[in-house]
């Protein structure tokens, strides 16, 4: 009985083409918003959680500001290299380094780019601090010791930061100061380290006269230590040696995961925001699924009465209506589903392409079946005071309708 039903909604439906489609299109916005944004946040977040793991799982940042919200405004160093001493003497710390970090004016050919310069050490803590930036040298060489006056330049320097392209051996000036390129770092997933100019830690402090200043400190643990086993010890090191009262701390020490929680609830606010835009666009859909069933039942009610007066019943009335709605809306979830995966999958291109991080757009089974089920329990809302109506129709007043 059910199936005649359903029938019968698809080929009032059908009949109706333009109608239906108008009425389908804020469905179809809201159910894209949803995918889009849910199937890229849950893509860039596995993408990030991946990159963290990347860069190890044993690494403590060390910022300037007292939370994390605040070291992502604040580009004003207020650590500094006696810091990483501190903090390379927490027992379950295994080694420490520090960066530096500032925008300065680059010149190339005549052309000046306000660019990222960063130092980075050139001893023993090269590496760890070239591994938890996911430094890598992919044409040239790296920079040693003797290396005052030569440079790496991030990827995108070579091609996109000046008008002409930049190749190892190339001179820049930075700051006025002459430099050379010995270097082209391989894409690191960070849009500002790849605009980068990396030099000497020591270079690039002394060309902005910040004599011993560091952006941030990266600590590894030892052995047998996870990350939140020093954080605290980290803290109580650094107030002590700074002489700060617990609570009133200048710095952050932070974890990859707390890195990971920290975007994690920016993301959610994000996200929630767009769902919540979305759903006003839902809302409008549902109030012309409403609108366009309440006209149905107006052009239909001399069909209502011929209907009920052959036997048809108050609830085959109502569900006939009823299941037309729901086509509607689940009709509209399915275009939405097929535009919201579109224009994920081509925004995660272009952030491949031009931001260097790869993101895997996600869209779930559970996803898809719950998209088709919400659109079409709002077909079904939206439906239920026009089937109503229809169904308390007298069929000697239907069919005298004109």
């Amino acid at each position: 009985m059910y199936g005649r039903f359903a029938m019968v909604s698809v080929r009032n439906i059908s009949s109706q083409k333009k109608r239906s489609f108008l009425t389908i299109i804020g469905i179809v916005i809201g159910i894209t918003a949803v995918i889009a944004f849910i199937s890229l946040g849950q893509g860039l977040e596995d993408t990030i959680a991946q990159e963290v793991e990347a860069l190890g799982a044993d690494k403590v940042y060390i910022y300037p500001g007292g939370n994390l919200l605040g070291m992502i405004a604040q580009m004003e160093s207020t650590l500094a290299d006696r810091d990483v001493e501190t903090v390379r003497r927490v027992p379950g710390v295994a080694e420490s380094g520090g960066m530096f970090y500032d925008y300065v004016p680059v010149t190339f050919r005549g052309e000046e780019q306000l660019l990222p310069v960063i130092g980075i050490p050139t001893d023993h803590t090269q590496e760890l601090v070239m591994e938890a930036n996911a430094f890598e040298v992919a044409d040239g060489r790296n920079l040693h010791a003797n290396d005052r006056n030569n440079v790496l330049i991030g990827d995108r320097v070579v091609e996109n930061a000046f008008e002409h392209p930049v190749r190892v051996r190339n001179q820049l000036s930075v700051r006025g100061e002459q430099v050379r390129v010995i270097g082209v770092m391989a894409p690191t997933g960070d849009p500002e380290y790849d605009r980068g100019v990396i030099m000497q830690i020591d270079r690039a402090r002394d060309l902005l006269n910040r004599d011993d200043e560091l952006t941030w400190i990266i600590a590894e643990t030892a052995p047998g230590f996870e990350p939140d086993d020093v954080v605290d010890p980290i803290e109580h090191a650094l107030r002590q040696d700074r002489n700060i009262p617990e609570g009133e701390e200048d710095f952050t020490v932070a974890t990859a995961g707390d890195l990971m929680e920290l975007f994690g609830n920016v993301l959610g606010v994000v996200q929630a925001i767009v769902l919540g835009i979305a759903s006003i666009s839902l809302l409008v859909g549902g109030v012309g699924i409403m609108n366009t069933m309440f006209t149905s039942v107006s052009e239909r009610t001399r069909e209502i009465g011929v209907m009920k007066a052959v036997g048809a019943e108050d609830r085959q009335i109502l569900t006939i209506f009823m299941m037309e709605a729901a086509v509607i809306g689940m009709v509209g979830g399915g275009i939405g589903l097929v535009f919201g995966y579109a224009i994920s999958m081509s925004i995660a291109y272009l952030v491949t392409i031009y931001a260097a991080l790869p993101i895997t757009v996600t869209v779930s089974p559970p996803l898809v079946a719950g998209v088709l089920v919400f659109s079409t329990l709002t077909g079904m809302v939206s439906g239920v005071l026009p089937a109503q109506r229809a169904a308390r129709l007298e069929p000697v007043d239907a069919l005298r309708y004109e």
